[in-house]
């Protein structure tokens, strides 16, 4: 019986699909690859370059091969194959090696925005090929991502190894690095605040029983102190009347924010949930995976034309017609390439009744999926601010009101609800609008953490102009002036976002390797610290490869990925160089010979690494000259030219692959290996052990064995 194959990443994605396509006529088999096929290898460097252009070492990750294997028997005897990966970057990649590794003749790329009946049948309904400008945008950024990190972490390792430091598992990268330098400069300026006692002068008025308060604008400190009890004493004296010289009545209606983007979604479920932003990411995966919202790795605005139907549909069972806005809003897209209609916002996949996060909890889909309270919470986030962008604006009274006392002049402007008359209820009513729905819950998950003050009340009454207002008491407001707040993880978020660094879809990743590395610590489990290692690789970065810490360079890079996956120009090999030079010159200054990526270079295993006990000792020749160290990044074996000398020294003439096999021998036995040598000096024949062992330049080299161990030479 015929069939047709669909490929997927995910396990689950190809459980709630399978559910799906279950109901038609045809046979289907959705399989998953269980993320990237193809990696560049673990334990060392893998990139080469080719007459100017930089290509990976694309090597099967682990059990990878068998996958393939199992797929390619499945796709010769299926009727049509459907490549399904995610519609981005890394989607794109896993189609391509897919399709290549499978030797696809015939193939159709489906995405889907959701994973919805409606969406599937879209998908397949407007399948494409691959598209490589995508993929070379993948590439690209890994290849970057591994020249600079692999690279300049062995240097920055072996410096601090020098200092009896070890950086064992810590990293740096290219966009790790000036997130790291963000919270380091930030935290340097909270250690320079000196806090100084500041004081206002606020003046209570009173009008037709409304009590309103302005602040005179000046900040006053200890030695302004004097200046500032002449003019309390001026604005309390009743022979000196306020009178209102300028009222200018004002209303400015205040659309909703916008619908969900991956950052706002991170932001939002540490601020609502407490939840940190790698955790609200893998909630969100669980969720699409189970059907029930978009995708959400996205920086698009946009929002399909049926769900906006159901959308007002839904709203108009909740609310009286004047209070939802009728026809689809517009929000502006955050840049052209986000525009198109392919991208969708973070949204719900459904909006009947029975999707409401209140009964959510006993539908199918979210038992099937096996899904928590916790999966329920950020659902509900993305309902209810998903429903609000069709909700009308509110409106608010921003009237603003300039009062003058002789030669002194205070300014207010009004930031409270407006009112309109309801004849049904008969009395005025404040125009919430959207903030009708969850308004507050909303707002507190696009505020930061010190942003209160939006939120604050501002009553101004009807005021004519000329008129002499009541004074009804003047206060001195005590105060102090404001350290530089700590980045919390939703003020990091955001401005990673707004000043390009990284992608959206990374940022938890940044997050996570921070803390996880231990260069950053979080105080009361939210506020972001650089911790002594953080300040000392930041440092250490700062001094040696300030290039590293620009962030207009990080941010000029993912423009240019983007420039890629648009077609605009075909690779990043020029500005990939121009990252290998500044690492070839950081080496130089370092004195350390990093892997190196040339068309002459040459490796070979000699054996398994005695030092880190698991990978392998590789022999390198480049323009340089030889040297041995380990595969394993984090193994910081490395020698030095010394061991070429090493046996030429003792009357041993060696060629290349001859030494090479002396040091396999020398690295097989813990206590060393027993040579015959002779001694110039002494003209003389001599047997002894010969050992590798640390010089005081950090590299490692062949010894004799310390004096008093049980190997000595011997005549």
């Amino acid at each position: 019986m015929s069939f047709n194959l669909m490929i997927v990443e995910s396990p689950h994605k190809a459980a709630t699909i399978s559910k799906i396509i279950a109901k038609g006529n045809q046979r289907w088999f959705v399989r998953a690859t269980k993320g990237h096929i193809l990696d560049l290898p673990v334990h060392e460097h893998g990139v080469e370059v080719v007459q100017g252009k930089y290509h990976g070492k694309w090597v099967f990750k682990d059990g990878k091969k068998d996958l393939i294997a199992d797929l390619r028997k499945l796709a010769a005897t299926a009727s049509n194959v459907y490549v399904a990966t995610d519609n981005d970057r890394e989607g794109e990649r896993i189609a391509d090696d897919v399709v290549k590794q499978i030797n696809l003749k015939q193939y159709y790329r489906v995405v889907f925005p959701a994973i919805t009946e409606k969406a599937i049948k879209e998908g397949i309904a407007n399948a494409r090929l691959i598209d490589e400008q995508i993929v070379a945008a993948q590439v690209a950024r890994r290849l970057i991502d591994r020249e600079i990190g692999y690279k300049v972490s062995s240097i920055i390792k072996k410096d601090f190894q020098k200092n009896s430091e070890d950086l064992r598992g810590v990293g740096v990268g290219r966009v790790v690095s000036p997130a790291l330098h963000l919270l380091t400069v930030r935290e340097r300026e909270i250690e320079d605040f000196i806090r100084e006692k500041t004081y206002r002068l606020a003046i209570d008025y009173i009008k037709d029983g409304v009590q309103f308060q302005i602040f005179h604008k000046t900040v006053f400190k200890d030695d302004t102190r004097e200046e500032m009890n002449s003019l309390l004493a001026y604005l309390g004296n009743k022979n000196n009347p306020h009178i209102v010289e300028i009222y200018k009545p004002s209303t400015k209606e205040e659309a909703p924010f916008p619908p969900l983007i991956t950052s706002r979604m991170q932001r939002g479920g540490f601020y609502l949930m407490g939840y940190e932003p790698d955790k609200t990411m893998k909630l969100a995966q669980n969720l699409f995976e189970a059907g029930l919202i978009t995708y959400h790795r996205t920086s698009s605005y946009n929002i399909d034309n049926d769900a906006v139907i159901e959308m007002i549909r839904l709203l108009n069972s909740y609310y009286p017609e004047k209070d939802v806005l009728q026809k689809k809003r517009i929000f502006k897209a955050k840049n052209a390439g986000e525009a198109s209609a392919a991208h969708e916002a973070i949204r719900p996949t459904y909006f009947q009744d029975e999707f409401n996060p209140e009964r959510i909890r006993k539908h199918q889909l979210f038992l099937d999926a096996e899904l928590t309270e916790e999966h329920r919470r950020l659902y509900e986030y993305i309902w209810y601010i998903t429903l609000s962008t069709q909700m009308v604006d509110s409106v608010y009274d921003v009237s603003e009101l300039t009062i003058r006392c002789g030669q002194n002049t205070l300014h207010e402007k009004a930031h409270s609800h407006a009112f309109e008359y309801n004849p049904m209820l008969e009395r005025d009513e404040k125009i919430l609008g959207w903030e009708k729905l969850r308004g507050s819950y909303i707002k507190t998950a696009e505020r930061e953490a010190d942003e209160d003050w939006k939120d604050k009340e501002i009553v101004i009454p009807r005021l004519l102009i000329g008129e002499q207002l009541n004074v009804v008491d003047i206060k001195v407001i005590d105060g102090y002036t404001r350290r530089p707040p700590r980045y919390g993880i939703g003020r990091f978020i955001t401005t990673l976002e707004h000043m390009g660094i990284g992608k959206p879809s990374t940022f938890a990743l940044i997050y996570e390797k921070l803390v996880k590395t231990g260069c950053v610590s979080l105080i009361n489990k939210q506020m972001l610290k650089p911790t002594e290692l953080g300040f000392a690789i930041d440092q250490w970065i700062e001094e040696h490869a300030p290039w590293m810490v620009d962030a207009e360079r990080a941010k000029d890079f993912e423009d240019l990925l983007e420039a890629i996956e648009k077609g605009e120009i075909r690779n990043c090999d020029k500005e990939i160089a121009e990252y290998t030079e500044l690492i070839n010159k950081l080496a130089a200054e370092k004195g350390y010979v990093p892997p190196v990526s040339t068309e002459t270079q040459k490796k070979e295993a000699l054996c398994r690494c005695s030092i880190c006990k698991g990978g392998k000792i590789l022999t390198t020749s480049n323009d340089k000259g030889r040297f041995y160290h380990c595969s394993t990044r984090n193994c910081l074996f490395l020698t030095d030219k010394s061991v070429d000398g090493f046996f030429s020294n003792f009357g041993l003439n060696l060629d290349d692959d001859e030494r090479s096999d002396a040091l396999k021998k020398v690295l097989s036995k813990k206590s060393g290996y027993q040579f015959e040598l002779y001694s110039s000096k002494k003209q003389k024949k001599f047997t002894a052990a010969v050992v590798v062992a640390k010089n005081d330049k950090g590299y490692w080299g062949l010894s004799f064995p310390e004096k008093g161990s049980s190997k000595q030479r011997r005549k």
